[in-house]
């Protein structure tokens, strides 16, 4: 497990330095055309349902208690990384080759009922792979369901591209590489780009036009919009060290509300009215070494947890945080939630997680903004891996924790990554 906690490290050094080094572009294929059929809709789950990818790498999704399992994917490739719609009726995830060093990815979309996959995207294949062989592109929807924003990799770069999710357009290149981090306002018209220590906005019914909204820190993994889109949350330079600010939707007005330590990752309370800071402490550190809550209005902040932490994530009512931190002895990893209102810190489960996981955590600010791990309800939880108990040869499973019933795991079959929708 030390061995694989030192690959988050890595994950992350290496994505610095693909920030840092540039590179020069490649060219794309144009995507398959297509059309999505829209007469469909999903059944209502007041759990929502979970997307996972299974042993055999198919796409699958399946309610929460097991019921109305179905399909996505066809068969003849190997696929990954499903991401749900913001309206849960359609699905993106990634295509791959293992074991071959170059080409094999493409980016689809499909009904949440399993029909009508369209091609989006595929890679050319001159491209390396996007850190290992298997890796996927990175897809997040608009919130109105309309556009797909993806990050694909260009020879030595990170290159953001914008599509409709009907598959009839050619995706949209909007940046020229080294870009790692993108968000998408609420009203799903501007994008946030992370180019380099650029943070951009493009305007995406305004011929994607890119305007600078500010300078970050190379040590910021990423920044967001706040959920109502009228502020934007950054790490930027300060004279005595990195400092967090928040600044209008034109960057134009900036304002600190806290000083930052080391390698920085933050993420917005549903309501928008707090933030939660994960800091290394260390520049040379790459595992986050404290949590601490700030108030946005105030800039008040209190510690809430000193502990090596992989990864946070808020639930949908913004009364806990989800944290996965390493485990007492660094053999494996933990599932804890921490409730904001009592201070209660309760051990869901200790496990080793699968491959993807790994990365998903190593890179969970960004992913936060795509794939949930919670239920829409905030009652539950869902990840990939094996329970550290279990043998170490034993292959992953999909595990959902049940907030009510801790310690009681369900397992929803083999496989290595899952997400749930957010209705």
């Amino acid at each position: 497990m030390l061995a694989r906690l030192r690959k988050v490290t890595a994950l992350i050094m290496a994505l610095t330095l693909l920030i840092a080094c540039g590179g020069i572009p490649g060219d794309s294929l144009a995507p398959t055309s297509g059309e999505i059929d829209t007469n469909l809709t999903a059944k209502a789950d007041p759990l929502g349902r979970i997307a996972y990818v299974s042993d055999d790498f198919q796409i699958w999704t399946v309610k929460s208690d097991g019921s109305d399992k179905r399909k996505i994917t066809q068969d003849g490739a190997n696929y990954t990384w499903p991401g749900w719609s913001s309206t849960s009726d359609k699905l993106s995830y990634s295509s791959f080759s293992r074991g071959v060093a170059v080409g094999g990815k493409a980016l689809y979309v499909a009904r949440a009922h399993g029909t009508s996959q369209v091609q989006i995207f595929e890679n050319s294949p001159t491209n390396k792979p996007l850190f290992r062989v298997e890796s996927p592109l990175y897809s997040m929807w608009s919130p109105d369901g309309e556009h797909l924003a993806f990050i694909a990799r260009d020879q030595e770069m990170m290159t953001v591209y914008l599509a409709d999710s009907s598959g009839l357009m050619n995706p949209r290149e909007l940046t020229q590489g080294k870009s790692v981090s993108i968000d998408w306002s609420h009203d799903s018209e501007s994008l946030l780009i992370r180019r380099e220590t650029d943070l951009l906005k493009a305007e995406v019914n305004k011929s994607s036009q890119l305007v600078s909204v500010g300078t970050v820190s190379l040590k910021n993994r990423m920044s967001s919009w706040s959920p109502s889109s009228k502020m934007i949350g950054m790490i930027q330079p300060g004279l005595a060290g990195d400092v967090l600010t928040v600044s209008s939707a034109t960057g134009y007005l900036s304002r600190q509300i806290g000083s930052v330590s080391g390698n920085v990752a933050f993420m917005w309370s549903p309501e928008g009215d707090r933030i939660v800071v994960g800091e290394s402490l260390d520049n040379d550190d790459y595992l986050l070494k404290r949590l601490k809550l700030i108030d946005v209005e105030s800039g008040k902040s209190r510690i809430l947890k000193e502990m090596s932490i992989i990864a946070f994530f808020w639930s949908p009512d913004g009364s806990k945080i989800a944290y996965v931190a390493t485990g007492d002895s660094g053999e494996n990893l933990q599932w804890r939630i921490l409730d904001l209102d009592s201070g209660t810190d309760t051990q869901i489960a200790r496990f080793n997680p699968s491959h993807d996981q790994l990365i998903w955590y190593a890179f969970f600010d960004q992913f936060g903004k795509s794939h949930q791990v919670w239920s829409p309800d905030s009652t539950r939880l869902t990840f990939a891996g094996s329970l550290a108990q279990e043998d170490a040869q034993e292959r992953s499973r999909i595990y959902i924790a049940d907030l009510n019933d801790v310690g009681n795991l369900r397992v929803l079959g083999r496989g290595h990554l899952a997400t749930w929708s957010s209705q």
